[in-house]
C-alpha cells in the first residue's frame, strides 16, 4: 500500500490565503480547497564524492603502491587490509613537513601554468621550469602593506627558488621521469638570480649568554602587581589589625605615614566607616620574627607616590572593594590554605605567621607561564635543541641527574628513522640559569595544576589555556613565540625565535674553547660545516677578530 502523493496546492482557502494542503483527493485536485495541484520536481541525488586521499599522499609512492597491490587483494579481506597497511606505511616514508612544503610549491606551479597558458602535465619541459622561476622572481614576496605580490614585495630568498624547483623534480622522481633541475637552462636562471640577489641564508639573531641572563632575570621577576597583592593579603589576613577591604580601597597615599625609625610602626589613616567623615589611625607593627609575613614591610615596599590611591588596578585608577576581596580570596584558595583558616566573615584571618608568609610567597611567585617559559628557554639553550625536538618531549624522555638533565631525542630533523640520541643539558652553578632547576620547578608547577604528578606519556611543555585532563604539546611556532616574547620583554634587539638559542649556544661554546666537533656532536648536526651559519653572525666580534686583540695597542 502506497501513501498519499505529495504535491503543492496553488489554490486559496476560504480566507483568501494560500492553501498549504499537501495531500490530494481522489480526483487529482486539492482535497481541502479543490484547487489545482503542482507536483514537486524530483531532485536528482548528488553524485557520490570520491574517497579523499590522505593529505600529502601524492608526494609518496603510496598511490602507485595501492594501484599495484589492488589487483592482488581483490576480494580477499585480509589482503585488502594488508594493502591499506602498506599504503599507510608508504605514506609515512617522507616527513609531513616536506610534503606540505612541496604541495604548496606544486599548487603555485599549477596557478602559474593556468595564468600563462602552459600545461602542468609531466614531464615538465626545462623551458617551462625556467619560466616558472622567472615568475617567482618577478612576483617577489607579499607586500605586508598592500597585500600585493607581483613585483611589489622584497625579493624571494635564493633557497626558496631552489626548493620550488626541487618540488617539481621530486614530482618527476615519483613518476620515474627525468627531472628538469639539471638542465643548463634551469641552472643558469638559478645562478643568475643568485648573482643578483645573493644566496645568503639569513637565520635568526642569536641569543647569547648575556641575553639569556636578562631573559631569566625578567621571567623570575615578580609580576607587576605582586607587591600590591602581597600588601593586601598581609593586611587583610592579619588577625590583630582590624582593617577591612573598604578602608583599603579608600586609602590614599597621603594617609600613609611612614615610620621615623626603621622599626617603628607604619600608620594608616583609614575611614572608620558609617557616617563618620574623620580618619582613624591604625598602627601596622613590624614583625621581626617572620619578616616575610610582615605587613609593615609590605606597605613600605609599595610605589612611593606622594598622592593618589595606594591600591590601584591601573595607573591612577583606584582598586575597588570588590576587586580587593577577589584578589585576596583567590590568593588564599590558590595557596591551598582553606583547611587551616580561622575566623569567619568575608576574609578569614590567619593566626599562624607561617601561613601568612606562605600566602605572601605565593602571590609574589612567578606565574605558571613564566615558570614554563624559563624551563623551555634554558633547556633550548643548554641542550642546543631545535624547537621541534624539545616540544615533542614527554616526561618519560627526560631525567634529572646529578650532572643536569638527560633528554632522549627520539626523532630529529636529520633522524627521520628514529635512531634516537641522549643529550645532556648540564647544571649551572647559578640557579637562575640552571636548566635542571628550571625543569624541576616546572614539574612541580604542573603537578600543582593537575592535582597529581604528570604521567610519563604526557608532554613536558604544554599551553596553559587548555583543559588540564587532556594536555597537548606546544607547537614549534608556539615555542618560537615564547622566545620572541621573552626576548622582547627583556629588551633584546633583533629577530628572535627558538633557533636563536641554538645559534647562541654555538657561538658561546666556540668562544669558550669547545672544539667544532664537540659542538657538532652536542647539537646533532650531520656535518661540522653545518654550524658555520650559526657562528658566522657572531664571529665578527668573537675571539677570531684580530682587531679586538689590538684594541689596546698604541695607547699612551
Amino acid at each position: 500500500m502506497t501513501g498519499p502523493k505529495e504535491f503543492f496546492c496553488s489554490g486559496t482557502n476560504r480566507f483568501a490565503r494560500p492553501c498549504h494542503n499537501r495531500v490530494e483527493d481522489d480526483g487529482g485536485r486539492c482535497g481541502r480547497c479543490a484547487g489545482p495541484v503542482t507536483y514537486p520536481t524530483p531532485t536528482p541525488a548528488p553524485p557520490a564524492e570520491p574517497a579523499a586521499r590522505p593529505v600529502g599522499e601524492d608526494w609518496t609512492v603510496a598511490p602507485q603502491l595501492r594501484d599495484r597491490l589492488a589487483p592482488l587483494a581483490a576480494g580477499n579481506p585480509q589482503l585488502e587490509r594488508l594493502v591499506e597497511v602498506c599504503v599507510r606505511l608508504a605514506h609515512n616514508s617522507r616527513a609531513d613537513g616536506s610534503k606540505v612544503v612541496y604541495d604548496q610549491h606544486w599548487r603555485t606551479f599549477i596557478a602559474f601554468c593556468a595564468a600563462v597558458g602552459l600545461s602542468p602535465e609531466l614531464p615538465i619541459p626545462p623551458e617551462t621550469a625556467a619560466c616558472f622561476l622567472a615568475y617567482l622572481a618577478d612576483a617577489g614576496r607579499v607586500d605586508r602593506t598592500t597585500g600585493e605580490r607581483r613585483g611589489t614585495g622584497d625579493p624571494l630568498r635564493h633557497g626558496y627558488l631552489c626548493q620550488a624547483i626541487a618540488a617539481i623534480g621530486y614530482r618527476h622522481e615519483l613518476n620515474g621521469l627525468a627531472a628538469p633541475l639539471g638542465d643548463p637552462l634551469v641552472q643558469a636562471v638559478l645562478r643568475g638570480y643568485g648573482r643578483i640577489h645573493g644566496t645568503d641564508v639569513r637565520g635568526k639573531d642569536p641569543i647569547r649568554l648575556d641575553g639569556l641572563t636578562r631573559i631569566a632575570t625578567t621571567l623570575t621577576r615578580p609580576a607587576i602587581n605582586a607587591t600590591r597583592d602581597r600588601a593586601l593579603v598581609l593586611l587583610l589576613t592579619h588577625p590583630d589589625l582590624g582593617v577591612n577591604a573598604g578602608q583599603l580601597a579608600r586609602l590614599d597615599r597621603e594617609h600613609t605615614l611612614p615610620p621615623e625609625n626603621s622599626h617603628d610602626p607604619v600608620v594608616l589613616l583609614v575611614h572608620p566607616g558609617g557616617r563618620s567623615l574623620g580618619l582613624e589611625p591604625i598602627e601596622i607593627p613590624y614583625d621581626n620574627t617572620t619578616p616575610t609575613a610582615c605587613a609593615a614591610r609590605a606597605v613600605n615596599a609599595l610605589a612611593p607616590d606622594r598622592f593618589g590611591p595606594v591600591f590601584r588596578s591601573a595607573p591612577g585608577r583606584r582598586l575597588s572593594r570588590q576587586g580587593i576581596l577577589k584578589i585576596v580570596r583567590t590568593a588564599i584558595a590558590d595557596a591551598g590554605l582553606n583547611h587551616r583558616l580561622t575566623g569567619t566573615g568575608g576574609i578569614p584571618k590567619l593566626a599562624d605567621a607561617a601561613d601568612r608568609a606562605r600566602l605572601a610567597a605565593h602571590v609574589t611567585a612567578p606565574a605558571a607561564t613564566d615558570t614554563r617559559d624559563l624551563a623551555l628557554i634554558l633547556n633550548l639553550y643548554w641542550g642546543a635543541f631545535r624547537g621541534s625536538e624539545l616540544v615533542a618531549m614527554r616526561w618519560a624522555d627526560c631525567r634529572t641527574v646529578d650532572q643536569g638533565v638527560e633528554w632522549i631525542v627520539r626523532r630529529a630533523k636529520n633522524d627521520q628513522l628514529g635512531r634516537s640520541e641522549t643529550v645532556g643539558a648540564a647544571r649551572n652553578p647559578n640557579p637562575l640559569l640552571c636548566p635542571a632547576t628550571a625543569l624541576t620547578d616546572w614539574h612541580t608547577t604542573v603537578a600543582g595544576l593537575l592535582g597529581h604528578q604528570p604521567r610519563d606519556d604526557e608532554p613536558v611543555f604544554v599551553p596553559l589555556d587548555q583543559h588540564a585532563d587532556n594536555p597537548t604539546p606546544l607547537t614549534r611556532d608556539g615555542a618560537s613565540q615564547i622566545v620572541k616574547r621573552a626576548a622582547r620583554t627583556a629588551g633584546l634587539v633583533g629577530d628572535h625565535a627558538s633557533h636563536s638559542l641554538r645559534a647562541g649556544f654555538v657561538s658561546d661554546a666556540l668562544d669558550a674553547g669547545a672544539t667544532r666537533e664537540q659542538v657538532q656532536h652536542h647539537g646533532r648536526w650531520a656535518a661540522v660545516k653545518s654550524i658555520d651559519p650559526y657562528y658566522r653572525k657572531t664571529n665578527t666580534w668573537g675571539r677570531n677578530n684580530p682587531s679586538q686583540h689590538l684594541a689596546g695597542v698604541g695607547r699612551t
